[in-house]
């Protein structure tokens, strides 16, 4: 027991080191990005003082993420689409770097409760750390699947972080036939300045100006397909913040939440769920929400 202590002790050390770091070296470069006039709106005011709120929110919740990462290898989707209609395209969510199908959960719960004509899916990549490019097949072989057991002949695909990139290379690679909306969550498009500081393969191709990145905007033909991307201003490891939009998409801003953390930011389920209900896409709120 006290080993146990002991090993959770440090685990929550080097996840506050780690998120410390991570924030204050995207505060620094955020600098130069508020600088220019762009940026400076009533959403990126609340700099730096909301990264306090953000850092804690983050530390939290990736904490809480990892300890229970080993629950996320297993499981499937039947919970989240029993007694549901299956009127409009099924979603498939699909997660970032080092994470489970288990990060969705949240989200999935409390959009299930609004919306109950479409099903709900979730994948685990494998293995936890692979080049993109590995990923790919497993993505087409499920969507395949999905398909298949379903009256639809399109999907939705929400991605988070690394998951975002998939989804835009599913589109490049295999056509906008099958894909009706693709939603991202801190996704970076363009590519983030932190990718140095982490060793994973995938992290590597997703640097700004990398090979793999530079590919995607040049081949993919997504304007076929309705894109949504949503940023947090307080994004600790995407950063610059805005490399999580597209040009050409919806593009979307959350503050006071991290990388991680934005998947629990209330206003990011208000924006996930008015699309999902094929409502009016959500307006800028004065605090916490930019369209742009």
């Amino acid at each position: 027991m006290c080993t146990l202590f002991i090993l959770l002790e440090i685990f929550f050390i080097i996840m506050l080191v780690f998120h410390v770091i991570s924030m204050m070296t995207a505060v620094s470069l955020a600098k130069e990005t508020f600088a220019d006039p762009e940026y400076k709106t009533h959403s990126t005011s609340t700099y730096p003082t909301g990264a306090l709120y953000a850092l804690w929110r983050e530390y939290w919740t990736v904490s809480f993420f990892y300890l229970l990462w080993p629950l996320g290898l297993w499981g499937n989707d039947n919970d989240y689409n029993y007694n549901k209609k299956d009127d409009l395209p099924p979603v498939l969510f699909i997660h970032g770097w080092t994470e489970t199908r288990r990060n969705w959960r949240w989200i999935i719960k409390h959009l299930s409760l609004f919306i109950t004509n479409r099903h709900f899916y979730t994948i685990n990549l494998k293995p936890i750390d692979a080049t993109l490019e590995t990923y790919a097949p497993q993505i087409k072989a499920k969507i395949e699947e999905i398909l298949d057991n379903s009256k639809q002949d399109k999907v939705v695909l929400v991605g988070h972080s690394m998951g975002g990139v998939l989804a835009r290379d599913y589109v490049r690679t295999n056509g906008a036939e099958d894909v009706e909306t693709i939603i991202t969550l801190g996704s970076p498009h363009k590519g983030t300045t932190l990718g140095f500081l982490a060793l994973g393969t995938a992290v590597k191709q997703m640097l700004p100006n990398c090979e793999y990145l530079n590919e995607l905007a040049k081949d993919e033909n997504i304007k076929q397909v309705d894109v949504h991307c949503i940023a947090s201003v307080h994004d600790n490891l995407v950063v610059p913040f805005h490399n999580a939009w597209l040009d050409h998409s919806t593009n979307y801003m959350v503050t006071h939440y991290g990388h991680v953390s934005m998947m629990k930011a209330p206003h990011t389920f208000s924006i996930l769920r008015e699309i999902l209900q094929q409502e009016k896409a959500v307006t800028a709120d004065e605090n916490t929400v930019e369209q742009v």
